[in-house]
């Protein structure tokens, strides 16, 4: 292949480097068709970014940006104001009429929570937490996708919740993630993340939800790039370089108090 757009190549080396924890310099110059000293540009400024450190004949990740994730409790108990506000935040986009998919998540849970009482629509969701929250909306008809139940986080997952969400098509999909970056979102949870992808390729707007201790973050399994992504619901903007990657990937930003 033949990447002549710095911001492509810098996309490629990122997910490269998620991949194997390491590159090299003379592997990317010939795959991606440029100079040793382009790559070496792109390396310099990916490290100044603190998505990788130099070393001799390549680059390697940045300790500090793989995080892991807090336990069930701990991470209801993060932020919940700021998750609150996304649930509105989102929840306010929604027209009547519509079939949504809601995620497995904290912040995403709050988005049932906001629905508007005169909403009229249907909610897909694989978390029980998010079912429980919609009994009392008389005008919403929630379906609860199949599969294996995870008792602590009370959700379900399998192959035969894959299989029914590739049979469905939504017009919004609000996904949550345990960190988002430059490169898109992340998670950690292997179990569900098969679940994400489907879920969002199936959908015809698809918004990541994640309040700003997700901001520049890096999980373990990639959810989606921001150029496969509608953009992303957060209670505050994110960096800079994550804001303009994900604008000029023809998504938006979308905080409580303004819109982009």
């Amino acid at each position: 292949m033949t990447i002549k757009i710095a911001q492509e190549r810098h996309r490629y080396i990122i997910q490269e480097i998620r991949s194997s924890g390491s590159v090299s310099t003379l592997d990317l110059a010939r795959t991606l068709r440029v100079s040793g000293e382009t790559i070496r540009r792109d390396f310099a400024y990916l490290e100044q970014q603190g998505f990788l450190h130099r070393v001799y004949g390549g680059a390697i990740l940045t300790d500090l940006k793989v995080t892991t994730e807090p336990g069930f409790h701990e991470r209801r108990a993060i932020n919940p104001h700021a998750k609150s506000e996304i649930g509105r935040t989102a929840a306010e986009l929604l027209n009547d009429e519509t079939s949504i998919f809601i995620d497995v998540g904290t912040t995403a849970e709050t988005i049932a929570a906001a629905l508007p009482p005169q909403w009229k629509g249907t909610v897909f969701t694989n978390s029980l937490l998010v079912a429980e929250a919609l009994p009392s909306r008389n005008k919403v008809e929630t379906i609860l996708t199949p599969g294996i139940l995870n008792r602590e986080e009370r959700y379900v997952r399998g192959s035969s919740t894959a299989l029914f969400l590739d049979r469905i098509r939504f017009d919004t999909a609000f996904i949550s993630c345990g960190g988002i970056d430059i490169a898109g979102a992340t998670d950690f949870d292997a179990d569900t993340i098969e679940l994400k992808r489907i879920a969002a390729s199936r959908s015809n707007q698809t918004f990541i939800v994640a309040d700003s201790t997700k901001h520049n973050r890096m999980g373990t399994f990639e959810v989606s790039r921001w150029y496969e992504l509608s953009g992303l619901i957060t209670n505050e903007f994110p960096p800079e370089r994550i804001r303009t990657t994900i604008v000029q990937s023809g998504g938006r930003v979308i905080t409580p108090n303004m819109r982009t």
